[in-house]
Formats: structure tokens, sequence, C-alpha cells
């Protein structure tokens, strides 16, 4: 039985990919899983399967360079198999009945979304890929290493459950958020390198770690929602500590309590007025 090793590039996070895999002039079949679709007009920021053929390098060079936007796959199947089986994926919906496209090729959403099954992936999602491997989430504050990659398979016993493969229940959901903080979090720290490097200096990774994890809890506990707000809570907080908004006698809760006019609004919106005065009085 021959095994085939195909890369699946997430269009998103390389959006340059499709000529980048034509200009290493290499045997290569590639195949943009948004073709035949109702977003084929977006076909190069979507999904997209590449196969080297006899004499091509160009796995090999994906699974060195690549980890953050490919993962690798192994079957005994076609490219084209693989390809039907994958297009399941790309709209899903969950218990509020919402339909998003699911971004299945990007390596952090795919890390999640596998791990939330704890080893036990139905082999309805494998289909006939007998392995996914997907790079380990590094966050940005952690110093440049080696990806290591997980290596996903069905179990021996497993068989076909007919599950809907467009659906997500609830831990595949919660998954996604937390692929979603995880992306936020590098988002956060990039910005604050540049806008407050000072701040993180004097820390050691492991310690903006635990940092970026409590933070996470406060924005749960305080209701933020809005991204722009929690950027502004997070620079608020290298000077005011993370507690404060509630903190008695905080320089927030004097403001607050000078300008009435804004304690009835959302805690986002009155963070942003709060912020906008910090600004002014800089």
């Amino acid at each position: 039985m021959t095994i085939n090793t195909y890369a699946l590039i997430d269009g998103v996070m390389r959006q340059t990919a499709i000529k980048e895999v034509y200009k290493a002039k290499q045997p290569i079949q590639v195949i943009p899983l948004y073709i035949g679709t109702c977003f084929q007009d977006n076909y190069d920021l979507g999904p997209i399967l590449v196969a080297a053929l006899n004499g091509s390098h160009l796995i090999t060079q994906i699974q060195q360079d690549w980890a953050d936007s490919a993962t690798i796959l192994q079957t005994d199947q076609s490219l084209q198999t693989v390809a039907e089986h994958l297009k399941q994926f790309i709209t899903v919906t969950d218990d509020s009945g919402s339909n998003a496209l699911f971004r299945f090729a990007d390596p952090l959403t795919t890390w999640y979304w596998l791990n939330s099954y704890h080893g036990n992936i139905p082999l309805d999602i494998f289909g006939p890929i007998k392995t996914w491997q997907v790079s380990n989430p590094i966050p940005d504050w952690q110093q440049p290493q080696t990806a290591q990659w997980q290596i996903f398979a069905p179990l021996p016993e497993a068989t076909f459950t007919h599950i809907r493969l467009d659906y997500l229940n609830e831990p595949q959901v919660q998954a996604l958020d937390q692929a979603a903080d995880f992306r936020f979090k590098n988002k956060l720290y990039q910005w604050l390198q540049t806008e407050r490097a000072d701040i993180l200096q004097s820390k050691t990774a492991e310690q903006i770690s635990q940092w970026f994890e409590l933070a996470m809890v406060k924005v749960n506990t305080y209701n933020l929602t809005n991204q722009r707000t929690i950027a502004q809570w997070v620079d608020l907080c290298t000077d005011y500590g993370l507690d404060f908004i509630s903190q008695e006698n905080s320089p927030y809760q004097q403001w607050l309590q000078q300008n009435s006019q804004y304690k009835s609004l959302p805690i986002d919106i009155k963070i942003q007025h709060f912020y906008d005065y910090t600004i002014e009085l800089s």
C-alpha cells in the first residue's frame, strides 16, 4: 500500500501560498478547496491541498518552513479523494444555529479542534486520512524554536459513527474560542512590544504567560468583550494593575466618581472613555 503525503495550507495565514508553490517549479498537484463552492472567488484565501509528485521535495520544505500555515496529511487515497472529504468542513454550524466558515486548514485552529476530542477523534473526521500532523502552538514571547509536531490518528478500534461533519459540539466550539484567545494574546503581546516594551523587558517567558492567563481571567470577570477595549485595558493595567477597575479609590474609580454621566454605560464604553482621559493627561 502506497502512503501519500499531502500539505494542507491555510490561505489566510499564507496569502501567497499558491504563487509560492508554483514558483518552486517542482512537479506538484494543487487543489484550492474553495473551487466549485460559493467561495471560489476567494480560492487563494481558503484551504489549499498540495501533493508533491515524483522528484519534488516541496512537502518536506513546507513542513520545515510553513509550520504556522500548513499541516501535513498522510493517506493511501488520491489528492482528489482527500479534497472531497475536507470540503465537508468548509462551513459548520453549532447549537446556536449559526453558520460560519471553518478554518480547519489553519494549524492553530486545527490543533485546538482535534485536541478537543481528547484522543478519541471520530473516524468520520479522518475519513481517508491516516495521520494528521499539526505543529504545537508556541506563544510569540517564547524563544524561537524548531516546530514540534503532534500526530493525530484514529484509534485502532475506531469505527465510523456517521456524525455530521459540518456540526460542532460544545467542546469543539470552546476549542475554537481557545484558539482565538491564543491568537489574541499574541496580538496583545506584539502590541505591548511596540508600545510598552519596558514592561516586558524585566519578565521571563513564564512570567509573561502567567500574566496573560491572569489577564484573560480578569477580562471574563469584568465582561470585557470588545478587542479594542481589551487592548486599552491591558495598556491601563501596565500602569494601574490588573484590578484597577474594582479596586477602591483607584484612579479609575476616582475618575468615575468625578464623571457620573458614564456610570450607567457598558463597561467597554467606560474603559474607552477612561483610556481617552489618561491619554489626555499624558
